[in-house]
């Protein structure tokens, strides 16, 4: 029988208690580092010795050392270790870092907030998975729910007309009218009779938040002069800051700009969007896509603590 196929019929304990033994020459300082009795020792290497049909210690009072054989042994045990130990590291490693594809849908006024956050953090955690971000409208988004191609999204509103989906609120946002710096927006809540004659760039009437302003102001009898229609919030407040018009976004589309100054806001009052958790119940992945729901909970929780939404969770 050769080497090889002797070292894979051996118990690799028996093989590291040895390897132990060669190390510090020492069969009570070896045992101690085992955590096993001398005499324990001792007959796993007399095992051993005889599963081999080879002497592999001298002995004497002062230690042991290894015959011929016994460092012929060693080499290769030693790299037959390192392979098993390489192998339970990458078992392990697949353990704690799946590998597979989960596609997640934000929309496309948290890129600042969520998406990038959630790229950095998912590409450290699963570095043998692939995140793919679908990015648009919530309408868009749940369409692509519909033809299951998503896992997991933030959706505005807390109903879908899709199946096998499970939707549960986590936080609220404060809608505002947008406007040039130079309109000098108040900062203060406003009542909806302030769109009034006020030349207003919207989404397209597919759009959820368009239909909730449509239908706050049929209820508040104001008429909306749009002027308009467009379905991405950073080329709607591209053209309010060139004072093309007044729009209504949530708060966390124009932060930076509000931040930066650049156009002036003001709260509509008693107008709030509620952002929503939505899942795929036949989601192919299901320990990548519960580790991303994780972080989005967590996302929408900071930004909370920083006051731009309101945890209902």
């Amino acid at each position: 029988m050769q080497m090889e196929d002797r070292l894979f019929s051996l118990p690799l304990s028996a093989i590291r208690a040895f390897l132990m033994a060669a190390e510090f020459k020492n069969l009570t300082r070896a045992a101690e580092a085992l955590d096993l009795s001398q005499p324990s020792l001792s007959r796993i290497l007399g095992t051993l010795e005889k599963d081999l049909g080879a002497q592999l210690f001298t002995r004497s009072r002062r230690g042991v050392a290894l015959t011929d054989a016994g460092a012929y042994f060693k080499a290769a045990a030693a790299s037959l270790i390192r392979q098993v130990d390489v192998l339970v590291a990458d078992m392990r490693s697949r353990e704690l870092s799946p590998g597979g594809r989960v596609v997640i849908g934000v929309p496309v006024v948290m890129t600042e907030f969520v998406t990038q956050p959630l790229v950095n953090w998912f590409a450290s955690k699963f570095p043998r998975a692939r995140l793919s971000v679908h990015e648009g409208i919530s309408d868009e988004l749940e369409f692509e729910f519909s033809l299951g191609r998503l896992d997991l999204a933030l959706l505005i509103g807390t109903e879908t007309r899709a199946r096998n989906l499970e939707t549960v609120p986590l936080a609220s946002e404060q809608v505002f009218l947008h406007g040039p710096r130079k309109a000098k927006l108040p900062g203060t809540p406003v009542l909806w009779k302030s769109l009034a004659e006020r030349p207003l760039i919207l989404p397209r009437p597919s759009n959820f938040l368009r239909r909730k302003i449509e239908e706050a102001c049929k209820r508040h009898h104001v008429p909306l002069q749009i002027i308009t229609e467009v379905n991405t919030p950073s080329t709607i407040l591209s053209l309010v800051e060139a004072g093309a018009g007044y729009s209504l976004l949530p708060g966390c589309a124009s932060y930076t700009q509000r931040a930066r100054g650049t156009l002036s806001a003001a709260p509509i009052r008693g107008f709030k969007i509620v952002w929503s958790m939505v899942r795929n119940h036949t989601a192919s992945q299901p320990t990548l896509v519960a580790a991303a729901e994780a972080k989005l909970r967590e996302l929408v929780r900071s930004q909370g603590r920083r006051g731009l939404w309101t945890s209902i969770e």
